[in-house]
């Protein structure tokens, strides 16, 4: 009961963020391609965004309204993202420390479920969880295809 007494983390309208730096909207995509050095195909280029965003944030909010995370479990997402490391340049010390703090965000949710929800749910709702970062790779995938 307590777990959903928290507050909810809700999607940030249809913003996307192509760096850690650069984020644009299907309303903005015109603009993300004032300064290409090369006009000849930015029309074309930015209707396929346009689509692009469109198609994955359909996906992606209905997942995540289905599962209305709260702002303990976003954060928790965002830390297992973050040491996500194994598609990137890494030494193996690096793996190490990624796989460790994975590890202590994974054991901390599951001991406040535990306490929360119990250890059934706590499993279950983890799945869940996993499942929405699945569901953000697979956009975060059609995104660079596009």
């Amino acid at each position: 009961a307590h777990m959903r007494q928290q507050r909810r983390c809700e999607p940030l309208g249809s913003w996307f963020f192509g760096s850690y730096t650069t984020s644009f909207s299907a309303d903005t995509v015109d603009i993300y391609f004032n300064d290409c050095p090369n006009q000849q195909n930015v029309a074309e280029a930015a209707s396929t965004l346009r689509h692009c965003i469109d198609e994955n944030h359909s996906k992606l909010k209905k997942h995540l309204m289905q599962l209305r995370p709260t702002e303990e479990e976003c954060l928790a997402l965002m830390g297992i993202s973050f040491w996500s490391v194994e598609n990137v340049e890494h030494s193996d010390s690096m793996l190490a420390l990624a796989s460790r703090y994975r590890g202590e965000i994974l054991s901390e949710l599951t001991a406040r479920y535990k306490e929360t929800i119990g250890v059934e749910q706590g499993t279950i709702r983890i799945g869940q969880l996993l499942c929405l970062m699945e569901t953000f790779k697979k956009c975060e995938m059609n995104m660079k295809w596009e």
